[in-house]
C-alpha cells in the first residue's frame, strides 16, 4: 500500500455556467462531482465531466473549471508516494459507486474530527486511489496484461540467478503457458527465455569487466 498524506479538503457549489479561473496546487488534487455537468482543461488538455465522474490533476498543473449546469463539487488536496500506481491527470469513471461511499466517509471524519481523524483520512484516501487503480485497469485489457507482465519482470529482475521456469512465470501472471509467451514477447519483443538469458549475460558481462574472475568461474 502506498503511504498517503491529506491535504485539504473543499466542499463547494458551481454555478451553471460559471467559469472557475486557471490555478494549479503544490499538491495533487481530486475534485469529485456529486452532480452536474461540464468541461476542465488541464494543461492544455480538455477533459468533459458529468456526474459522479472524478478528476485527477497533478501537482503544478494549470486547471480551470466551464459549468455547463450546477454542480456540487468535493475536493480533495492530497500527495502520496507513487510506486506502483502513479496517477495522471484526466476524468476517472465512477461506475461502482465505492469512491464515493469512501469520499462520504472522509467528509464525515473532516467534520466530526474524532481522535486520530488524520491517520484515518490518510487511510482513506489510499482507498480511493486503489478503487482508481482498478476502474483503470478494469476499462483497459492492455493495463491489465501490463500490469501482469510487470509482476513478472519484477519477479526476474530479484531472481535471474535461480532457476525459473515459464511454468511458473506464466502462473504467476495467472495465464496459461502459451498464452503467457505469447503476451510476454509482444510487450518485451522476447521470449520469457531469452529476457532471463540476456539478463544473466548482461551481469556476467558486468562481472567480466568489474572483477578479476574467469569466464569459466563465471559459467
Amino acid at each position: 500500500m502506498f503511504n498517503c498524506l491529506y491535504e485539504y479538503l473543499l466542499k463547494k457549489t458551481n454555478g451553471e455556467n460559471q467559469k472557475v479561473p486557471f490555478h494549479s496546487h503544490t499538491c495533487f488534487e481530486l475534485v469529485y462531482y456529486n452532480s452536474g455537468e461540464g468541461v476542465t482543461l488541464i494543461n492544455g488538455t480538455r477533459y468533459p465531466y458529468r456526474a459522479n465522474d472524478m478528476v485527477i490533476i497533478e501537482p503544478g498543473s494549470q486547471h480551470n473549471d466551464l459549468t455547463k449546469e450546477k454542480s456540487d463539487v468535493i475536493c480533495i488536496g492530497f500527495s502520496y508516494d507513487n510506486v506502483e500506481f502513479p496517477l495522471k491527470s484526466g476524468v476517472y469513471r465512477n461506475k461502482n459507486k465505492r469512491v464515493q461511499k469512501l469520499i462520504n466517509s472522509l467528509v464525515s471524519e473532516m467534520r466530526e474530527k474524532q481522535v486520530y481523524y488524520d491517520f484515518f483520512c490518510n487511510t482513506l484516501i489510499a482507498q480511493i486511489l486503489v478503487e482508481i487503480g482498478r476502474l483503470v485497469l478494469h476499462a483497459s485489457p492492455d493495463a491489465v496484461k501490463d500490469d501482469c507482465v510487470n509482476q513478472v519482470l519484477k519477479y526476474i529482475d530479484q531472481y535471474f540467478l535461480t532457476e525459473i521456469s515459464i511454468e511458473q512465470l506464466s502462473q504467476m501472471a495467472n495465464y496459461s503457458y502459451h498464452r503467457f509467451r505469447h503476451i510476454f514477447k509482444e510487450k518485451m519483443g522476447v521470449s520469457p527465455k531469452r529476457y532471463i538469458l540476456n539478463k544473466r549475460l548482461t551481469y556476467v558481462k558486468k562481472l567480466l569487466q568489474e572483477t578479476d574472475k574467469s569466464i569459466t568461474e563465471l559459467a
